[in-house]
């Protein structure tokens, strides 16, 4: 039986990694093990569920998606979104990743052995 994945879940773990408790590899393994759980769910943007669903799928290829501590804050700012206003949160998350320059980041990371760069 699947078991769903809630955002405080999700948040603890974004904010266990932000006050530095622990490390990268960490956040990237626990997401592995809650999407596990919840078995690769898919939902339309409208559902609450899919922001939960897409922030673990992306933090479970956080190290080839070059997510690092500095983009916590918008993360949990799109956790965060009040129900209803799916649609709005989907659009300033994807605005979010577009205003990131990965090629800077891609080199910034070339000397951290666990992202993929």
């Amino acid at each position: 039986m699947q078991m769903e994945v809630g955002r405080d879940e999700v948040a603890s773990l974004l904010r266990r990694w932000q006050r530095g408790e622990i490390a990268v590899q960490q956040v990237h393994s626990d997401a592995e093990r809650l999407i596990a759980r919840w078995g690769w769910p898919e939902f339309p943007r409208s559902d609450a569920r899919s922001i939960v669903a897409e922030v673990l799928m992306q933090l479970e290829v956080l190290n080839h998606q070059l997510i690092i501590e500095q983009d916590i804050p918008a993360i949990l700012t799109f956790l965060a979104t009040p129900f209803g206003e799916e649609n709005q949160a989907w659009q300033a998350w994807e605005t979010y990743w577009t205003r990131i320059d990965f090629e800077a980041r891609r080199n910034e990371l070339a000397g951290h052995g666990y992202y993929s760069v």
